[in-house]
């Protein structure tokens, strides 16, 4: 694979980043991933908004500009040859030492991956439930010990995915996604103390425009584990149904009509995005 370090292409035997970068020593940076379709980035715009936002949340400047970034993403899908990927941008304050008041000259990577996602009847996928939350659940920061002891719980309890609680039994997020149930109905997400995701975004957009009762609030786990249909949703793997959690069934422990709707309407919507780019 072709990577690309602050705007130098590299081969991935040939990239480097120095020990004292203060992303490595004290995961201090944000990072943000992108999904490409046929060759086209989905929703390119809205996430350099988001890192944009997220460099100046984190006082962390972007002297490339998000112009260039845009050219850099392109150009490293064409050297990779790559029609589906994931792609990752990771931005940090750079080597700083112990001065974080300052970023003289931050740090950029793009990485990407194949992706061999296949499509057709929606995988149904079960989950547990853990105390787990974000720091700072606004940004995508580097900081994810969290994130990958849940995942490590997720695979010690031969489940696919977790679905993070707080200390008051109030349900967040997955580990890399955010959360919707529907109840008679109604399609609910949490509203507070997340990452509200782009995927997030779009599928309440499509629920609407389906004319589909849409609710942002907090709710429990309790309510969660009564769910009629659970889902969870992020950019790579769009819409994921989750038909058990904590060994107990969903709805019929199959995949909701409200589910597989969604997910019909989330695929057009990337057919005509592609077709529009």
């Amino acid at each position: 694979m072709i990577f690309c370090i602050n705007g130098t292409f590299v081969s991935e035997k040939k990239a480097t980043l120095s020990v004292l970068d203060n992303g490595f020593l004290y995961a201090d940076g944000f990072y943000d991933t992108l999904r490409v379709y046929d060759g086209v980035f989905f929703e390119l715009p809205l996430h350099l908004k988001r890192i944009a936002a997220s460099a100046e949340a984190m006082d962390i400047p972007l002297p490339w500009g998000l112009r260039n970034i845009g050219k850099w993403l392109s150009e490293i899908v064409r050297r990779n040859s790559l029609s589906d990927a994931r792609v990752r941008i990771t931005v940090t304050r750079g080597a700083q030492g112990r001065d974080f008041s300052r970023a003289r000259k931050p740090t950029i990577v793009i990485t990407c991956e194949k992706l061999n996602l296949k499509k057709g009847s929606p995988k149904e996928a079960s989950a547990c439930t853990m105390l787990l939350e974000r720091p700072l659940p606004s940004i995508k920061t580097l900081g994810l010990q969290h994130l990958v002891l849940a995942a490590k719980e997720a695979k010690r309890k031969r489940v696919s995915e977790v679905i993070g609680v707080d200390a008051l039994g109030f349900v967040r997020e997955g580990v890399t996604s955010n959360v919707f149930v529907v109840r008679s109905g109604r399609l609910l997400t949490p509203k507070n103390r997340i990452l509200c995701g782009l995927t997030r975004s779009l599928v309440l957009k499509l629920a609407r425009k389906m004319g589909l009762m849409t609710t942002i609030r907090d709710f429990k786990r309790s309510l969660l584990l009564s769910s009629d249909e659970v889902f969870l949703c992020n950019r790579v793997r769009e819409i994921v149904p989750i038909v058990r959690i904590n060994g107990k069934k969903i709805g019929n422990g199959h995949v909701g009509s409200i589910t597989k709707r969604l997910i019909a309407s989330y695929e057009e919507a990337v057919r005509n995005f592609i077709e529009k780019n």
